[in-house]
């Protein structure tokens, strides 16, 4: 039912940067379109804190946009991608040459700076 899209040749472009709790990449597509590739979110274990992995979180972004687009909506199209052997969310660059994107957490930490999330 997905297909995943192999993005390992794909050009990556490390000078462009995102926040989040995610390992994303940015990459361009043979046709020179801009893409990002999310992966699951994943932590080691430190002194601290026990290992975070979360391997198939990764679906939800695609899960939701197949659920948002039968509803009717407009929703960024998410679709399984994989990198070298390594699958992940794959989604065209949502933002344009004139605008900014603001990450939800920085409207919450406004709200309540007390709020921490996933960090």
């Amino acid at each position: 039912m997905f297909e995943p899209v192999d993005v390992s040749n794909w050009n990556k472009k490390p000078w462009f940067n995102t926040g989040g709790t995610r390992d994303k990449v940015f990459l361009e597509s043979p046709r020179g379109w801009a893409y990002y590739f999310k992966r699951s979110l994943y932590k080691p274990a430190t002194q601290t804190n026990p290992e975070r992995s979360y391997e198939y979180e990764f679906w939800n972004e695609i899960i939701v946009y197949h659920y948002g687009k039968s509803l009717g909506f407009n929703v960024l199209k998410y679709e399984v991608g994989v990198m070298n052997d390594q699958l992940g969310c794959l989604c065209e660059n949502m933002i344009s040459d004139v605008e900014e994107l603001v990450e939800g957490i920085k409207y919450i930490n406004r709200y309540d700076p007390s709020f921490r999330g996933l960090l």
